[in-house]
């Protein structure tokens, strides 16, 4: 099996997984649940509780990771149920059932990415891993411009319900590459998982530590400005809906090409210069947003500072956890790697409140606090010498 043919296979998850991320979460099903439940607070609800079970599931799996060598073996049985979840969305006819199926499905979907990134470092060798982690997050963004038409297609022609069977069947399939061409992890004998001592080591890895604080602060900002995008841009510069789902799909072609080039660059520059440059173009973007009239000029700082910085704050986040990790431990790492990303949700809050009071321009602007303290942590995460 050669080299491209095993990060190929890898990268593709990425791909597969983003199918299920943009049809289900971002999409559809907000559209079709808060359309039969007649409310959006059943929705609201269902994901904090799938995010934030996942939040303290997701580190003692990471851990499971080093200690069995099955890592494969969790990433098939998560991925199965998850499609399957997905797909059961088309058939449930009640609210209480889809809001049951989308908790699991999440729940799975979530667990997925830590099996996922723990099998990396067998993936490619260090001065590679940049890239391959680069190339998973744009084929990630490339299966958003793959999967949408085709959903859109389905919507408009049959049913929107069936989008969901689509999602399940897409992720599967586009999976089957990684069980197929990826080696297994081996196991290492590190002893059981405590969330205590996890923590206990993490305070005494003090670069991971910071490492991890400081991608905190600047996901809580990208996940805040995710969910706030579509309506910024239809309030603030009264986008038509043509206008926004042009921009969406540039910016996420945008990402794809960003991905490739910030993976090389993370194994040239090293995943912290990546990760404070991609701190900087966000700040760029937000002050661009928050004081910008004309949105020409802003569409370019969306698709080039913005999809700079998403494709960037992903792909060097992967190699910064592996470059931090001791070997034995990546998984567990990996955890609480995945423990943070799925709490940094206050910059989403914080932007409501602040538009509710003055205006979004204001909301965002607020937004640049949280980078500079990702900036001072990031600053703070020494690069280990053997990187």
């Amino acid at each position: 099996m050669t080299r491209k043919i095993i990060y190929t296979s890898w990268a593709l998850y990425d791909f597969a997984n983003t199918i299920y991320s943009a049809i289900v979460v971002t999409v559809y099903l907000p559209l079709y649940l808060t359309a039969l439940a007649g409310k959006n607070a059943p929705l609201g609800m269902a994901a904090t509780l799938s995010m934030v079970l996942s939040g303290f599931i997701i580190p003692p799996l990471g851990a499971l990771t080093d200690r069995t060598g099955k890592t494969k073996s969790y990433l098939l049985i998560s991925t199965v149920l998850c499609a399957a979840a997905t797909a059961a969305l088309s058939f449930i006819p009640s609210v209480n059932g889809l809001l049951a199926a989308f908790i699991a499905a999440n729940i799975l979907y979530h667990g997925s990415l830590v099996f996922y990134n723990s099998l990396l470092p067998v993936v490619a060798p260090p001065e590679k891993q940049g890239f391959v982690s680069g190339l998973g997050t744009g084929l990630g963004y490339l299966g958003v411009l793959f999967a949408l038409p085709i959903a859109h297609m389905i919507d408009s022609h049959w049913d929107r319900r069936w989008v969901f069977l689509l999602a399940g069947i897409l992720f599967f399939v586009f999976s089957l590459p990684l069980f197929a061409c990826v080696p297994e992890r081996k196991p290492s004998t590190v002893s059981r998982f405590s969330f205590k001592e996890s923590l206990k080591s993490l305070f005494q890895n003090r670069p991971m530590l910071y490492f991890l604080m400081g991608n905190f602060f600047l996901l809580d900002v990208l996940n805040a400005l995710i969910l706030w995008f579509s309506v910024i841009l239809s309030r603030v510069f009264s986008l038509s809906q043509g206008q926004l789902i042009e921009t969406i799909l540039a910016l996420n072609f945008s990402a794809f090409i960003f991905g490739i080039v910030t993976g090389k660059m993370t194994d040239r520059l090293g995943y912290k210069k990546v990760l404070i440059t991609s701190a900087l173009l966000l700040a760029l973007l937000l002050m661009a947003t928050a004081f910008s009239r004309d949105f020409y000029w802003l569409r370019i700082f969306i698709l080039v500072f913005g999809g700079f910085a998403i494709a960037g704050t992903w792909t060097a986040g992967r190699k910064g956890v592996i470059a931090l990790s001791p070997p034995e431990r990546i998984g567990e790492f990996f955890g609480l790697y995945g423990f943070t990303t799925k709490i940094s949700a206050f910059g989403s809050t914080i932007i409501a409140l602040f538009a509710d009071a003055f205006d979004f321009r204001v909301a965002i602007a607020t937004q640049l606090i949280s980078v500079g303290i990702g900036v001072y942590f990031l600053s703070r995460s020494v690069k280990p010498a053997a990187q």
